[in-house]
Order: structure tokens, then C-alpha cells, then sequence
């Protein structure tokens, strides 16, 4: 018998077997990773949205309370007050439209409100330390409640 040099065919599939479980392992990782990644952009256009909300919301105290208890989950169902007052009724348009706007691009990064997803606007006005303010909660959750935002702020009542 000779002394011959090289790889059997058991060894050869062996080490490909070995690759083979080592590729499985990779692309496991790279699902995770992709989708993980997905959840923390849908998270930080949930913060962006809030906080914008937010600051519109104090630029426009003194019709606060007209955002009591609004939800943006479906842009359709939003509904303008039907005031006399000139003036309330282009403050009260203004707000209006500034709603749809809100529920349009939420809609448009994040998709269609699912049954769990709440796209809310609390406003609660308080008596702290003897001074009236709003405290103001935006919450917004995609993914059918698995990713949230929850955004609070306190501002003084006019």
C-alpha cells in the first residue's frame, strides 16, 4: 500500500456540513439584526412625530384644549367643531388641519393603524402649587402595540 495525501469524501462532507451550519448561524443573525434595526427606526419616527406634536401643542395654549382626547389612529374619522365665532371657527380650522396633517404622515411612515396601535392626544388640565396647567400626553405605538412612544409634558394654563 502507498502512502497517498488528500481528503477523503467523508471529511470533505464533513467540513461542508461544518459550513453549511455556520451559514444558518450567519443568516439567523442577520434576520435578528435587520429586524431589530427595522423596530428602532419605527421607534425614532414614533419620538419625532410626538415631539413634534408636542411643539405645536405649545405654540397653541390658548386652543389646548381643543386636542382633548383626539385620536389619530384613522385620519378620516377627525372631525372639526362647528363654531359661530369667526375667530374660533379659523383657530378651530387651523387645528383641524393641523390633526390631518399629523394623522397623514404618521400614516405615511408608519402604515395604517392596526387593532392594538394607539395614536393618542390626552390633554388634562391640573391645579399644581396653586396654578392651573395642561399636562399633555402624546402616545403612539405601531406594529400593533409593539413599538411605543409616550411623550408628556406640563405646560401653565393662560
Amino acid at each position: 500500500m502507498t502512502n497517498q495525501q488528500g481528503f477523503t469524501l467523508i471529511e470533505s462532507l464533513v467540513s461542508v456540513a461544518f459550513i453549511a451550519i455556520g451559514f444558518v448561524g450567519v443568516f439567523g443573525l442577520v434576520n435578528v439584526s435587520n429586524d431589530m434595526l427595522h423596530n428602532s427606526i419605527e421607534r425614532e419616527h414614533l419620538n419625532d412625530q410626538a415631539n413634534a406634536i408636542i411643539e405645536t401643542l405649545s405654540a397653541d395654549i390658548s386652543g389646548i384644549e381643543t386636542y382633548k382626547s383626539k385620536n389619530l389612529s384613522h385620519c378620516g374619522a377627525l372631525k372639526s367643531k362647528t363654531t359661530k365665532n369667526a375667530k374660533q371657527k379659523n383657530n378651530e380650522e387651523k387645528q383641524f388641519t393641523r390633526m390631518k396633517k399629523w394623522c397623514e404622515k404618521i400614516q405615511g411612515r408608519l402604515g395604517s393603524a392596526q387593532a392594538q396601535d394607539k395614536r393618542n392626544i390626552h390633554v388634562v388640565k391640573k391645579k399644581i402649587a396653586g396654578k392651573d396647567v395642561y399636562v399633555v400626553a402624546v402616545e403612539l405605538t405601531s406594529r400593533n402595540g409593539k413599538n411605543s412612544s409616550w411623550v408628556k409634558r406640563v405646560f401653565n394654563a393662560p
